[in-house]
């Protein structure tokens, strides 16, 4: 495998990675009833600052690709 390759592929999987932790996050918020689910707003300023820094480098990496 070439290093541009592999850095593409540790890249996306960086991605993948992120996302699915955001989305675990927000699920476990909606399950125990902290937020409902129509309350998140896309910049997540309703939630804590870990999930607005989270969401701000998801949105990163996406737009990067």
């Amino acid at each position: 495998m070439t290093t541009s390759a592999l850095v593409l592929t540790l890249f996306l999987a960086w991605t993948l990675l992120l996302r699915v932790v955001m989305e675990l996050l927000r699920s476990y918020l909606v399950v125990t009833g902290r937020v409902r689910s129509k309350e998140f707003k896309p910049d997540n300023s309703n939630v804590s600052p870990f999930m607005q820094r989270l969401t701000e480098k998801v949105s990163g990496t996406i737009s990067s690709m």
